[in-house]
């Protein structure tokens, strides 16, 4: 373990940051390293690549493995398959977008519309109405022309019924 009193010395004095400025721990040998050498070491051992998972870290250069996989660099762990993490450098800011008006719309063509804007689209609500046809939209929570950012969740209000497919309800077809 790197800590006071070892001969160790590292950039931010809580031996956390190593004097490349990586996380890591110099000490047991692991120093981040990108994902084609640790497949090269694991295989030389054996051991496989299993699932990758992609992170934001504003620490680690993109490319390169956050797990420690150092443990697993033993014959003991031969033909198993272990997950990485990999760094995909600092995460972009998020984007500001307007939010396009839906309503009115086939409820198909308001989802489509609000996700190729960038939205998320909330569990949509139905309500009957007398004015607007089964399956067009009739509001939306976040007004039209209004500037959010990319990811916000939006909620439409659906004229109709859900149509459910479950058995014993029938469903009259036109």
């Amino acid at each position: 373990m790197i800590g006071p009193g070892t001969n160790s010395w590292s950039a931010d004095g809580n031996y956390a940051i190593t004097a490349d400025g990586f996380p890591g721990w110099s000490a047991d040998g692991y120093e981040p390293t990108n994902l084609g050498v640790a497949t090269a070491d694991l295989a030389a051992l054996g051991v496989n690549v299993g699932a990758l998972t992609y992170v934001y870290d504003s620490l680690v250069p993109p490319g390169y493995v956050i797990t420690g996989y150092v443990p697993f660099l033993s014959s003991a762990f031969a033909g198993q398959y272990i997950p990485l993490v990999i760094s995909q450098g600092p995460a972009p800011a998020p984007k500001i977008i307007t939010v396009p008006n839906v309503v009115g719309l086939f409820y198909y063509d308001a989802q489509l519309a609000l996700l190729n804007a960038g939205f998320l689209i909330a569990q949509p609500a139905f309500a009957l109405s007398a004015t607007v046809l089964p399956q067009y939209v009739i509001s939306q929570s976040i007004a039209a022309g209004t500037q959010f950012t990319q990811q916000t969740q939006v909620t439409i209000v659906v004229s109709g019924f859900r149509v459910t497919n479950q058995p014993g309800i029938s469903v009259p077809v036109p």
